[in-house]
């Protein structure tokens, strides 16, 4: 269930009957622990998550992904839950009060939120030294995939492999040119050694960024 991606970076993950999978990451902190996308996993969840650190911030890295953020807000109601400008009004909408925005948590300097521009879902990616987590702007499902979920998943260009899906395409990209600017420019100044997404298997390529950046070429030129 744990899968430590670097020093003090965690991933923590569901994989379903469909080989779909859902993952959050963890960095530790000085004083607890950022929790990048929040996800109830299991019974266990509270005890993993505390294996790793105490939450003290808490990221929706877009306005998708806060189904689990109640249940962790009442588990540790000490935590900070933030979310980009983007994202914060539909959060807002589905009931999640007093999530504030990214830059009103301090962080150590080597853990940066990076809000994505020209999107509409306030898509945010999290750096940790040479680790980069772009939530949903590429998936990664390593495993076979079946059933309905699986023609689903192959129908939308999200798995098998390295994908940039149809449904961020769709759904999340507000300006094209916008947003494909600052993805190659992002991944090119960052230069992950390792890359992790909310949806599949850690990527530990130095080379990843490139195959991720062929990519936004490929889909969003």
């Amino acid at each position: 269930m744990i899968d430590e991606l670097a020093p003090g970076v965690s991933r923590v993950s569901r994989r379903d009957p469909s080989g779909w999978s859902v993952d959050m990451i963890v960095a530790r902190l000085d004083d607890g622990a950022l929790v990048f996308s929040p996800t109830w996993v299991g019974d266990a969840t509270a005890q993993v998550v505390e294996r790793l650190g105490a939450p003290r911030v808490l990221v929706s890295p877009n306005h998708f992904h806060h189904l689990s953020l109640p249940r962790y807000r009442a588990r540790w109601p000490e935590a900070t839950a933030i979310a980009s400008d983007g994202a914060r009004p539909r959060l807002l909408a589905k009931g999640h009060q007093g999530v504030r925005a990214l830059d009103e948590v301090s962080l150590p300097g080597h853990v940066r939120l990076l809000p994505a521009r020209g999107t509409k879902t306030g898509e945010t990616w999290l750096a940790v030294d040479d680790t980069l987590v772009v939530c949903d702007s590429f998936f990664h499902i390593a495993e076979p995939v079946s059933g309905v979920m699986g023609v689903a998943l192959r129908a939308l260009r999200t798995a098998p492999g390295l994908q940039l899906g149809r449904t961020f395409e769709w759904l999340a990209v507000a300006d094209r040119a916008t947003y494909r600017a600052w993805a190659l420019e992002t991944l090119a100044r960052e230069r992950p050694k390792v890359i992790a997404f909310s949806h599949g298997a850690p990527l530990r390529d130095a080379d990843g960024w490139k195959r991720c950046s062929e990519l936004v070429e490929r889909h969003l030129g």
